[in-house]
């Protein structure tokens, strides 16, 4: 259980990015979005604080000094890990005891985040409710699957429950060891279901016909301008600007493409090795600390893409994070891909790629995604229109020239053959000698 560096989150693995078919609502299992800025005025209307927990028990015990209180400290940065493995014969629970009967409306898992990051997820897990405070008259609520992500994952019940006793069940744990940064419980937060209901699908670019009226969301606007999450204002007002029409969301939604998996391809059937790669370009890319908001729509019953943040010209063993999408709205900061500690410095920052390594017959149908907070820079696509391209170009030369503190020095060109990966200085020839980018991809294809 080697330490990481704090500013090093680990890229998940293939199994681990798998994205599970599961069965009911997809927005039972979710990100917590409620962003930093905003958590401790949104905890203190609908946390349940720990002073109303009589009693946390679990059925198997703890590992070293990873104990149960680390549960409920209100530091993610602690941990507890159960001392006795999943089987065929066991599974991990831990059974929260409230001082008097609760409605609750979600609860937040927060993964392991030292040492073994990750590990103890609960890929898959059961929930169940009493109204007692002792013996086994526990009722099933939900049980779900999750993709191992890095942040809170927000656990919404389909209903508000009532519990005096509440236990998580580990069906499958990572690595079969079962852990956990935090657990917390929130009160129901019935703006947050109505917001969740006004966009049509999950790239919020258009609205479902109920929301369609202007005097509507401006009233549900009002309401979310006084709540401790700022976050829902945001999505109301981006409700209000589809309905006015003040911004086309719609045009600003891509497709993924689904290829296959490009690397299994190349190594096993081509037997070239390293060669090969499943990113796909988006024509974005972030600095560090960048906030960046991925809106995603995707077949419930398939596996879900990945979003991968890089540091252009970066260190070979270290240059990538890759982070699992979700229905809906994900959000994100830009990690450090970078060290100090380099002889060659580069420019912090790089490109996002999306990876969605499947077929239609695995996935159904195409993701669709929408970015925002990104920075646009000149992605060429084989066969694209030469002349818009060189325009923006030219116009991203200018940017980087008078902002180079708030850009990326980056240039691509694409086919399904290739990336060609560059910068400003290496473009030049299509701005100072009139080559052509077409002419360059169709070398490279040849």
């Amino acid at each position: 259980e080697a330490e990481l560096p704090d500013d090093i989150i680990p890229a998940e693995t293939e199994s681990e990015a798998e994205t599970p078919s599961g069965e009911g609502k997809h927005s039972r299992v979710s990100p917590f979005q409620v962003p930093a800025d905003y958590q401790e005025a949104y905890d203190a209307v609908y946390k349940v604080s720990s002073e109303h927990l009589k009693g946390v028990t679990n059925n198997g015990g703890k590992y070293g000094n990873s104990v149960l209180a680390n549960l409920t400290d209100g530091d993610v940065n602690t941990h507890w890990e159960t001392g006795r493995a999943n089987s065929a014969s066991f599974k991990n629970s831990v059974t929260f005891t409230f001082d008097e009967s609760v409605e609750l409306g979600s609860m937040v898992y927060y993964p392991r985040v030292r040492g073994a990051v990750n590990k103890g997820f609960p890929k898959a897990f059961s929930i169940y409710a009493s109204a007692s405070e002792g013996g086994e008259d526990f009722t099933l609520v939900l049980n779900e699957k999750a993709s191992v992500t890095a942040g809170g994952t927000q656990i919404t019940f389909d209903n508000p429950t009532e519990f005096r006793r509440l236990r998580f069940v580990f069906d499958e744990a990572n690595q079969n060891w079962a852990a956990a940064g935090e657990m917390a419980f929130y009160l129901p937060d019935p703006l947050v279901d109505e917001v969740d209901q006004l966009f049509a699908d999950g790239t919020m670019s258009s609205l479902k016909p109920k929301y369609q009226d202007e005097a509507l969301l401006r009233e549900m606007l009002e309401k979310a301008m006084t709540h401790p999450n700022q976050l829902l204002a945001e999505k109301v007002q981006t409700a209000l600007d589809i309905q006015t029409k003040a911004v086309d969301y719609a045009s600003k939604v891509q497709v993924i493409e689904q290829r296959g998996n490009g690397v299994n391809h190349a190594r096993k059937v081509l037997k070239t090795s390293s060669y090969a790669s499943n990113l796909l370009p988006t024509g974005w890319a972030a600095r560090p600390g960048d906030v960046i908001k991925v809106y995603v729509q995707a077949d419930e019953n398939g596996p879900m893409p990945t979003l991968v943040f890089t540091q252009q010209m970066g260190h070979y063993g270290n240059w990538r994070r890759n982070y699992q999408l979700h229905n809906g709205e994900n959000i994100f900061t830009a990690p450090t891909i970078y060290s100090e500690k380099w002889a060659v410095k580069s420019a912090k920052g790089g490109a996002i790629y999306v990876e969605n390594p499947y077929t239609p017959e695995e996935q159904g149908e195409a993701p669709k995604i929408r970015v925002e907070g990104a920075i646009d820079y000149p992605l060429f696509c084989d066969g694209d229109d030469e002349e818009a391209f060189l325009e923006e170009l030219r116009a991203y030369q200018e940017e980087k020239n008078a902002h180079p503190d708030t850009t990326v020095d980056i240039v691509e060109l694409y086919s399904d053959w290739f990336i060609l990966n560059g910068n400003l200085q290496a473009a030049k020839p299509f701005l100072d000698s009139g080559r052509s980018p077409q002419v360059t991809v169709d070398l490279h294809n040849s």
